[in-house]
């Protein structure tokens, strides 16, 4: 390529040269017409090479695959030397991991929860309220925090009929890399605290006719059951909304063939003798992509 554009080039220059001595009559008219030929043969030939190039350069980019998105391949999808087929062979996958979804499952209640735990009054107007959503942290399968956070979250549009769960994804930064698809972690959101919140092991609770009940010390040491309507779980206690005060002895061993009204010799425990937590224990759920090509 390079040769055959000096050639050109020397060959316009030399033309030019002898335009001016043929005008002067130093040389004759053969020679100036011999020189115009090689010029268009000179010219012919580096245009040609310019063609090859060109086909040659167009036939190099067709060998580099370009992705449509950034983000991280698989690895040995295709080994090399197979055979691949234009729109049938997938080569390789490509999937982004910043920013990656953690997606996890709740309930009916906890999602109602957790919309009115984000619920907050609008500082102009103090009637009226909006949607702050509630901070969402991550706790990896070797128990460490991961720095980042998430307030952003995509819910599905219905629950699961046949678990009654809904599906909800929260938005976490992945600067690091650090997360990657299928990885599990624990997720913890953030709700409003509540004042004088009245607690009950999840141990001591029963269940009869979807009624949940607890025995409590009566009078003359005698069981006596009492049936409570239960809030949210906060780690090994259930958030207890009626059916119980705080004076009220709650009974949490021996329970089994308990029945109303039967003497008790009970004995005061404590939280860490039960083995009990206020820490809350999340359901694993899966980091994915937001996108795969």
């Amino acid at each position: 390529m390079d040769k055959a554009r000096t050639a050109y080039n020397n060959s316009l220059i030399d033309l030019q040269r002898y335009e001016k001595l043929e005008a002067s009559g130093a040389i004759a008219e053969q020679t100036l017409t011999t020189q115009r030929a090689t010029v268009e043969t000179n010219r012919s030939e580096y245009e040609d090479m310019q063609a090859l190039l060109q086909e040659a350069e167009e036939n190099l980019d067709d060998t580099v695959v370009r992705s449509p998105m950034s983000g991280k391949l698989s690895v040995d999808d295709v080994a090399a030397g197979t055979y691949v087929t234009s729109g049938s062979t997938q080569l390789v996958s490509v999937g982004t991991i910043n920013p990656v979804y953690v997606s996890f499952s709740v309930s009916e209640n906890e999602f109602l929860n957790f919309r009115e735990n984000g619920r907050k009054p609008k500082e102009s107007d103090a009637a009226s309220s909006e949607f702050v959503p509630p901070t969402a942290t991550l706790t990896l399968s070797n128990g460490s925090k991961y720095a980042e956070t998430s307030t952003t979250y995509i819910a599905d549009r219905q629950l699961n009929q046949s678990t009654g769960t809904l599906t909800v994804k929260a938005l976490f930064n992945n600067d690091n890399h650090l997360l990657l698809p299928g990885m599990f972690a624990k997720i913890t959101i953030e709700g409003q605290p509540q004042k004088d919140a009245l607690l009950v092991p999840q141990r001591a609770v029963q269940q009869v006719l979807n009624k949940s009940f607890v025995i409590v010390v009566g009078p003359d040491n005698k069981s006596v059951s009492k049936i409570v309507e239960l809030g949210d779980e906060v780690g090994s206690y259930y958030v207890v909304k009626s059916g119980l005060t705080k004076d009220d002895n709650v009974v949490v061993e021996g329970l089994t063939n308990l029945k109303e009204g039967q003497a008790l010799n009970p004995t005061e425990t404590n939280a860490q003798e039960l083995g009990l937590s206020l820490t809350t224990s999340t359901t694993p759920s899966y980091a994915v992509t937001s996108q795969q090509s």
